[in-house]
């Protein structure tokens, strides 16, 4: 009797690249497809790789440079914005401006007005302290200014430019002068995320420090978060910043798995307890082979939290209060 052969999975086929059109006066500039066009009319703000029809540089060259602000038309030539575009990313465009064919300038000028915006927001919502001195002054499309993260850990600010068209000197120049004169930090550190850095071809940033106060940088400090002190070294560490991630596994792996837990169900509890409620968000990213499905798995480390003293109510805050506070969604 004759075996059955097992099919080897078929790779999907890439996207064919866009054409390059003739120079234009109105470039550069990319024609996308009437489906993404309805995503960017809805609200989007990425345009991928394989929505782009057809690309036209600018009068004099042969292609649209890497970084370039270019103008987005739907496939009938009707304008939608003005974005940054990577020749390197699948993220190819992202929209900067709902204006079509906004010139350098005038994106350096509207970068300075949405920094200063978000530092006022940040004062608004969450205003510096003694026991809170740190926090994410920029978190890209989230305030508007995409390919652009800052977060501060007292008077350390750490900087991430993470597409072709903000990693430049003139987009330093900019939150130099911005972050400077309104929080006067000791030392600003552009640190981008290796992975992004890599997978949109830029180049390694300057090891000396964007800004500094003194001549001598400052790379070390303590921040605080709800009274609680932490050490950090911009030089070293996770990514670019800091943050707790604590990882509870024990009574959901199964034996085949050999995954030693770092933190037990009580560490969880304490660290609630020290932090606070209001500051922890209890998610899963469950799902994998050897573990239970998410609703199981995040219903049994609820479980586990209320036997260590954890009550409802923080149980409620951390659930569902906080995620939609962070999501801006109305509270049931």
């Amino acid at each position: 009797m004759a075996k059955p052969v097992a099919k080897k999975p078929t790779k999907k086929p890439e996207a064919p690249p866009p054409s390059i059109a003739e120079p234009q006066s109105h470039g550069p500039a990319a024609t996308i497809t009437r489906r993404a066009s309805d995503r960017l009319r809805a609200g989007h703000l990425w345009v991928y790789r394989s929505d782009i029809i057809s690309l036209t540089p600018p009068p004099g060259t042969a292609e649209v440079a890497p970084g370039a602000l270019i103008t987005i038309a739907d496939n009938r030539g009707i304008p939608l914005g003005t974005a940054i575009y990577s020749s390197a990313s699948q993220i190819a465009a992202r929209i900067v401006s709902g204006e079509a064919a906004q010139t350098r300038p005038a994106y350096l000028q509207q970068v300075r007005m949405r920094i200063e915006a978000a530092l006022t927001l940040r004062e608004a919502l969450a205003p510096e302290s003694p026991e809170n001195n740190a926090s994410r002054l920029i978190f890209s499309e989230a305030d508007a200014l995409p390919g652009i993260i800052a977060d501060r850990y007292n008077d350390l600010v750490i900087l991430q430019l993470l597409a072709q068209g903000t990693a430049q000197d003139d987009v330093r120049k900019v939150f130099v002068e911005v972050i400077g004169e309104r929080l006067a930090p000791a030392t600003i550190v552009e640190r981008p995320d290796p992975k992004i850095r890599e997978l949109e071809q830029l180049a390694a940033p300057s090891p000396t420090p964007l800004y500094s106060a003194t001549g001598e940088p400052q790379l070390t400090t303590v921040f605080t978060i709800n009274g609680l002190g932490f050490h950090y070294d911009a030089s070293a560490g996770q990514k670019t910043g800091a943050f707790l991630e604590l990882v509870y596994v024990p009574t959901l792996t199964k034996a085949s798995i050999n995954r030693k837990a770092q933190f037990s169900i009580a560490d969880v509890a304490n660290t609630i307890h020290q932090v606070g409620p209001e500051s922890v968000i209890l998610s899963t990213d469950l799902g994998q082979v050897g573990f239970p499905p998410p609703p199981e798995g995040l219903a049994t480390y609820i479980e586990e939290l209320r036997a260590q003293g954890i009550t409802q109510r923080e149980l409620d805050r951390m659930t569902k209060e906080n995620p939609a506070r962070l999501l801006g969604l109305p509270l049931l």
